[in-house]
């Protein structure tokens, strides 16, 4: 069971609804299961561990890919729901660009912006790559 082990393969994490570990019984679960390989999970084994870190504190993760784009839908079709039935993650967000939710206003910047004197000085030599067919159309 040692090699299976390595490979993350073990016994199954003791899940108790909330229950917060102490650090004596982390590190017996931790010496149990052995370190788990992310290549392994299935959606409810990553949605496991992503709920053990969470009730540890942590409150955000970065995914990270293996193939692109495989790796993302992989996740967003497979360990999102998971979560989601489970509440761990927002199932319905708020309207509107990144822009407006960090910074209130409208989608685009504010016209006091040095950036804003080029607001649509590109659009005629789009508009010509467009034509030519060098650029996809919107």
């Amino acid at each position: 069971m040692a090699g299976a082990r390595a490979l993350g393969v073990g016994a199954a994490p003791e899940l108790r609804p909330r229950a917060r570990w102490s650090v004596d019984e982390a590190a017996a679960w931790g010496d149990r299961t052995g370190w788990l390989l992310g290549c392994n999970f299935t959606p409810s084994t990553a949605s496991n561990q992503l709920e053990l870190w969470q009730d540890a504190g942590i409150d955000g993760i970065n995914i990270i890919n293996q193939t692109i784009p495989g790796s993302y839908t992989d996740f967003i079709d497979g360990v999102l729901p998971e979560l989601r039935k489970r509440g761990l993650a927002q199932t319905e967000y708020t309207p509107g660009t990144l822009r407006e939710k960090l910074f209130g206003g409208g989608p685009h910047l504010p016209a006091t912006h040095p950036a804003a004197a080029y607001r649509g000085a590109f659009a005629e030599s789009s508009a010509t790559a467009e034509s030519r067919g060098t650029v996809a159309a919107r």
